[in-house]
């Protein structure tokens, strides 16, 4: 239904393997994952699109490239629509997951909003959007809640609908929209395969290792500030839904992503 809908409201559609084919011979079904991501990256550049919109196949989920072929990735779509929330509601309370850069508590603080970390999982975030009488939420892995004129689900069909009306009150492109965003260095998603039985348990135990070294936070896993890298941070947190444990680091300097990785593989390593 998506290029139906866009249609409808005046959009020029160019679709992509829009007919349904759960054997997914094309791609790998998770546009959180960069190499889904590559073909609809091309046919933009190629076409002279003004973005591209790629949908998981239950469409709770949507990740999103701009007219240059950068992928803004759940956190920054989460910023594109927080910065239009706020520039109505100011004040607001804006939950984003454990996941997510640290760009985006610095630009949600930037223009009005009150940034609120809420650990990752959909059951989770809801029940966090609904005890802060909150009116979004986002994640990473490119879900986004809206209480702000809608249910409160993530419906990635309603998501790219907004997204498409935050463009039409500007000339400007998303690449412009989103050029003075905070950057930071990212690894993304580094996966570890890990058994169910045993990754909480090492997750508390890297947790407390941790702990001994740098400030952690303890909201869902250990997000990390490492006190001797400047304007580093890292997670670590087992997986809600495979048999795995996740690492993520951000920094200033490409080099420090690098080191605080390394420091949580070492941790890490200690329990396989």
């Amino acid at each position: 239904f998506a290029p139906q809908i866009l249609r409808e409201v005046g959009c020029e559609v160019i679709e992509m393997h829009s007919r349904l084919d759960g054997t997914f011979p094309n791609h790998g079904p998770d546009p959180t994952v960069g190499a889904n991501m590559l073909e609809a990256i091309n046919r933009v550049k190629k076409e002279g699109a003004d973005l591209g919109l790629v949908f998981d196949p239950d469409v709770d989920r949507v990740n999103v490239c701009d007219e240059t072929g950068f992928i803004l990735w759940g956190d920054g779509i989460l910023l594109l629509f927080a910065r239009d929330i706020l520039s109505r509601r100011p004040r607001t309370e804006i939950l984003y997951n454990t996941q997510c850069s640290p760009a985006v508590e610095e630009d949600i603080v930037a223009h009005g909003g009150i940034p609120v970390m809420v650990p990752t999982g959909h059951s989770l975030v809801l029940n966090e959007l609904r005890f802060y009488g909150g009116v979004f939420a986002g994640e990473y892995k490119c879900h986004f809640y809206f209480y702000d004129h809608y249910y409160g689900f993530d419906d990635a069909l309603y998501a790219a609908l907004r997204l498409i009306k935050v463009l039409e009150k500007t000339a400007a492109p998303l690449s412009k929209i989103m050029s003075d965003v905070p950057f930071y260095y990212a690894t993304g998603e580094v996966e570890i395969p890990f058994p169910d039985e045993r990754k909480y348990e090492a997750q508390e135990k890297i947790k407390n290792s941790l702990r001994k070294s740098y400030f952690v936070n303890e909201t869902d896993g250990a997000r990390v500030k490492f006190k001797d890298l400047p304007d580093t941070w890292g997670l670590v947190r087992a997986s809600g839904t495979f048999p795995k444990l996740e690492i993520f680091t951000w920094a200033k300097k490409k080099e420090d992503v690098t080191k605080a990785k390394e420091i949580l593989l070492g941790e890490v390593q200690k329990y396989l």
